[in-house]
């Protein structure tokens, strides 16, 4: 995806992509509300050991839903569902895919 946005847009393409990157990267611990060095900790945790920001992608989607609906509610849902979707669709391809 890094490629296709530099060679369409050039150096924005490079901005646009890794500001989305970010904004992916922090958009639950917008939505899950704790301190920051609360925030601070969870990144750290989530760089040691990857697997953790399914839980946490769980529990802002919870907070999210809990909340106010505003645009930052709207961006997660989004966010989420472009995040989750090929995970999900290869999970079910792979239930019905004939083993050899």
């Amino acid at each position: 995806m890094k490629e296709k946005l530099q060679s369409l847009l050039g150096g924005f393409g490079m901005v646009l992509y890794y500001g989305l990157m970010l904004l992916i990267a922090i958009l639950p611990l917008v939505m899950i509300d704790v301190p920051f060095w609360a925030d601070a900790i969870i990144l750290i945790a989530v760089n040691v050991f990857p697997p953790l920001s399914l839980p946490l992608w769980i529990w802002g989607l919870v907070k999210a839903i809990q909340g106010p609906q505003d645009a930052w509610a709207i961006i997660y849902y989004v966010a989420a569902v472009v995040v989750f979707l090929p995970t999900f669709i290869s999970i079910i391809v792979g239930f019905f895919k004939k083993k050899d």
